[in-house]
């Protein structure tokens, strides 16, 4: 079964599904903790996150003007690995592993 749906707002059970696969949604949203809590809680068996890893971690925030609604932000995270794989241990992740998709990191 695949579904869609707001990150935050997950209408889905805990727990429902083996594999949950999210490919570059968390760099560019500003609360990425809690959306990233929301894919462990209906994850069962395996989370695979793709996302943009460094040395260290960088939020930034750029100001645009001329959005309908007034002015909006672009948000572009791109975290260290130990506090990215830290978050995740901390809401219950076990056996974390990082792998690159390519010989080097972001630097």
């Amino acid at each position: 079964m695949v579904s869609r749906g707001d990150i935050f707002d997950l209408r889905i059970d805990d727990n429902s599904y083996n594999i949950v696969i999210c490919c570059m949604v968390l760099p560019f949203i500003p609360r990425w903790r809690k959306a990233l809590s929301k894919l462990v809680r209906v994850t069962k068996k395996h989370l695979f996150l793709r996302l943009l890893l460094s040395d260290y971690t960088y939020i930034i925030k750029i100001y645009k003007e001329g959005h309908k609604k007034g002015a909006s932000y672009e948000y572009y995270n791109i975290y260290s690995e130990r506090v990215f794989v830290g978050h995740l241990m901390r809401l219950g992740m076990r056996n974390v592993q990082v792998g690159l998709s390519n010989k080097s990191r972001l630097k």
